[in-house]
């Protein structure tokens, strides 16, 4: 007997007034202990909603082993899957006798415990089903004990540990995720990560194999406890059941009439929330963005593939380097990107594959010089470091070994301030990013200032910001382009015609000279220093002879002269386009 049978007055005075009826019915289906039992201890009685009912059904079904549940605050959601589907496990059909429950903190799970213990000394329950002996003991603070039954309830917060937990050597049979997050745990990368991870390291194996799970919650962000499950059941990663219910339905009707019957009666309580962050979190059961985020998911635009070289400049990649090798210390990262166009044509496309791993210096020296050739496509492209104590020594290094390594300054900005200033960039669409491949990168600017690690918003804003101080000033300031930007049209970037011609124009008058012929200019010298030196200077011819002198061998002494005046041939191109550009 289910919803449509509640208008029937008879069944339902034959349901509370008669105690064998009761008795059976309540022992057997959840609902009819929820609504015999719980419900009249409530404040106030409201006309049940189909979604109440939906729940009961897929709690009471022991095929149903994992089941991911969240509703709007008030559905009566822990009152039911938690405090009352417990209660029912223990005495009605299923004859559980261990039950743990988890919450978010030690108070929580206290407030869970006594919760059920005040069901259980409720009328008519104790009556019915009782007695239910809670003995004193070291047990009382966070446990139940029913010897009637032979049960016992365990209630603990996240942080205890639960492993090698037995009753009468059984595994807990039940297991009841309550709250696990809240707003601020949720906005911490690293504590989002460990919740997750202790779920399936240490939660998941203290049951058995017929044990259910049970997950109450709500979705406080993209990689929330909620919704990492939620991915989880959708992919089929893992079994399991999911269900929401907001307040309101897709049609905006609500979804629980007998307490809320008109929209008027929804808007009424969003008035009285007065909030509208936590009515879309609370309520609607919407991810909400926090408001000292920088970067927002949604603001990152996409390319397919990188354009033509009809306007392509240059490629580089931002160094952001760890001091030391180890566990507990940071990453060293390294994010490139293309540089296409200039002005209002300036596209950045970020390329995938990020690096972003614990190495040494030497390490780190190596890493870069590869990166440098082959994201130059076998031409040694631009690295790009951070000014700051330790880093500095990376550029001169790199410099030395005759790499094109520049330095970035922050000029005092710190890193939000440096985040922010890219963020005009990301929303207009000049920085783009692929569809796959960044993953790691966005995730750590979309969680910045929470996530544990930032080295990879280093790594891009310095990149990004060195690219725009040598765009707009040609090095020393850092000027951010204001007003409306022209996306790209899609398909290869080219300029042709009488847009070509315009662009062209628009660039001349502001600058004062022309960028193609500069663009130009710098291919041919590019493809000129690449050249090897036909020639050895006579100050290196002098030491490779004293070299001969000193015994090492005619042939070494000559490799090292050759080496030598290549560095110093290509050292002198870069000075030159220093001095040029």
């Amino acid at each position: 007997m289910k919803p449509n049978d509640l208008t029937d007055k008879e069944f339902l005075k034959r349901v509370i007034g008669d105690l064998l009826v009761r008795q059976t019915v309540t022992r057997e289906d959840l609902f009819w202990f929820w609504h015999v039992y719980v419900i009249p201890n409530l404040p106030k009685f409201y006309d049940l909603a189909p979604f109440q009912i939906e729940i009961t059904d897929i709690l009471q079904n022991p095929a149903n082993k994992f089941f991911v549940l969240e509703g709007f605050r008030g559905s009566s959601k822990s009152s039911i899957a938690n405090h009352a589907f417990t209660a029912w496990s223990i005495v009605g059909k299923p004859q559980t006798k261990f039950i743990v429950i988890i919450a978010g903190t030690a108070e929580l799970a206290r407030q869970h415990l006594n919760n059920i213990k005040g069901l259980m000394a409720s009328e008519p329950l104790r009556s019915d089903m009782g007695p239910f002996q809670i003995p004193e003991g070291e047990w009382r603070a966070n446990a139940i004990d029913i010897p009637k039954y032979g049960a016992r309830i365990i209630s603990v917060s996240v942080e205890q540990n639960v492993r090698g937990l037995l009753h009468n050597n059984i595994r807990p049979q039940i297991v009841i995720l309550d709250d696990l997050e809240n707003v601020s745990t949720a906005l911490s990368e690293d504590v989002r990560h460990r919740t997750y991870q202790t779920f399936n390291s240490d939660i998941r194996p203290v049951g058995d194999l017929d044990t259910r799970f049970i997950v109450i919650g709500t979705r406080l962000g993209a990689e929330s406890l909620i919704m990492r499950f939620k991915t989880d059941i959708e992919s089929g990663k893992r079994n399991g059941i999911f269900r929401s219910y907001p307040i309101v339905n897709d049609q905006g009707e609500p979804l629980w009439p007998g307490k809320f019957p008109t929209k008027e009666d929804i808007e009424q309580l969003r008035k009285d929330i007065g909030d509208d962050a936590a009515w879309a979190r609370e309520f609607m059961l919407q991810i909400v963005a926090d408001q000292n985020v920088v970067v927002h998911a949604e603001w990152m635009q996409r390319y397919d593939q990188l354009p033509n070289l009809d306007e392509f400049r240059y490629t580089a990649t931002g160094i952001d380097v760890a001091i030391r090798k180890g566990e507990d210390n940071d990453y060293t990262s390294m994010v490139t990107a293309s540089v296409y166009g200039s002005g209002d044509r300036l596209r950045i496309f970020i390329h995938p594959d990020p690096i972003n791993e614990r190495m040494d210096f030497p390490e780190t020296v190596e890493r870069a010089k590869q990166v440098s050739v082959v994201q130059g496509r076998g031409q040694r492209s631009k690295l790009i470091v951070e000014a700051v104590g330790y880093q500095s020594a990376l550029t001169q290094q790199l410099i030395q070994q005759g790499y094109l390594a520049e330095e970035f300054k922050p000029h005092g900005n710190d890193k939000r301030a440096r985040l922010s200033l890219t963020t005009p960039l990301i929303r207009n669409g000049t920085v783009l990013f692929p569809h796959s491949g960044t993953e790691s990168l966005e995730k750590q600017m979309c969680a910045f200032p929470y996530s544990k690690h930032d080295d990879m918003v280093d790594a891009f804003t310095g990149l990004i910001l060195k690219i725009l101080e040598d765009e707009n000033t040609g090095g020393g300031r850092i000027v951010i382009p204001s007003g409306p930007y022209t996306p790209l049209p899609q398909g290869p970037i080219t300029n042709t015609g009488a847009d070509k011609e315009l662009i062209n124009k628009q660039q001349v008058e502001r600058s004062g000279y022309d960028p193609a012929a500069i663009l130009k200019a710098r291919i041919d010298r590019s493809l000129e220093r690449y050249k090897p030196p036909t020639q050895i200077d006579f100050d290196i011819q002098t030491q490779m002879q004293k070299k001969i002198t000193e015994g090492v061998d005619a042939k070494k002494a000559e490799n090292w002269a050759w080496q030598e005046q290549l560095k110093r041939h290509r050292k002198k191109f870069w000075d030159d386009d220093a001095r040029r550009y």
